[in-house]
């Protein structure tokens, strides 16, 4: 049962993104040109703010529970929150240079996370978080724009692609350190169509409609295989997913 909604006021600018650690606060940042990473507590509905000392493009953060560090990519470099204290860690430089990236997370190993520079150039990088470098991957280019994604149950990446003629949604293995693509029945051509995925509980992988289409997606991750879940989505231009725990996806 929840009560009536509630809004923090006087967050000072917008925030784009943000990641939830396990000691209950969410790490946000906002977009190009904002310093400032506001923390809420929801535990007590509060708001703090650090400043991390440089430019933040965060448009995909991510936490690790074995580092204990909140990952908020910067203006050409990622930005490194010690949660334990609420402190700016410090920030390594992108291996691929560029301003803009996408990242989507940790391996199962929990060692590795992976990323992508967005605008000027595709290339994944490879974040290890218990030494704090960054190294490029062998895949230098690809085709189509990275976006947001997410890591399956397979252990591979799955993200969406915006710009020029993609055949399929990407998928980065990063086993083989190699790009795969899974084909959209029907669509030989995706650019654009499909933004962020989110991992479901039951296995599967779902991508909702950005531009020019009004299909929802189902990826089956053994089979690295996809089908159409439902049509006639009228309100597109899907970015950012989230499970909830009754199940229902969120974006």
């Amino acid at each position: 049962t929840y009560a009536a909604p509630s809004a923090m006021t006087s967050i000072g600018r917008t925030i784009n993104h943000g990641i939830l650690a396990d000691n209950g606060k969410i790490y946000a940042a906002g977009d190009a040109g904002s310093s400032t990473v506001t923390i809420i507590d929801t535990y007590t509905d509060t708001r703090t703010t650090i400043t991390a000392g440089v430019n933040l493009t965060t448009y995909a953060a991510f936490y690790s529970p074995i580092t204990k560090m909140a990952y908020l990519p910067g203006a050409g470099n990622m930005v490194v929150i010690d949660t334990t204290n609420d402190t700016i860690s410090g920030s390594v430089s992108n291996s691929a240079g560029g301003t803009y990236s996408f990242w989507w997370g940790t391996a199962y190993n929990g060692r590795y996370a992976y990323g992508s520079r967005w605008i000027g150039g595709t290339q994944v990088m490879i974040m290890d978080l218990f030494n704090g470098t960054m190294t490029n991957s062998a895949v230098t280019s690809y085709v189509g724009d990275p976006q947001n994604g997410t890591m399956g149950v397979n252990g591979k990446i799955y993200f969406g692609a915006g710009g020029d003629a993609t055949s399929g949604i990407h998928c980065y293995n990063p086993f083989t350190d190699a790009m795969e693509y899974v084909t959209v029945p029907g669509q030989g051509n995706i650019s654009d169509y499909y933004r962020d995925v989110v991992q479901h509980p039951n296995g599967y992988l779902y991508c909702f409609p950005a531009y020019g289409s009004s299909t929802i997606v189902k990826i089956d991750p053994r089979t690295n295989t996809a089908i159409i879940a439902a049509t006639g989505v009228t309100d597109t231009r899907a970015n950012n997913y989230a499970v909830g725990a009754d199940g229902i996806i969120y974006t």
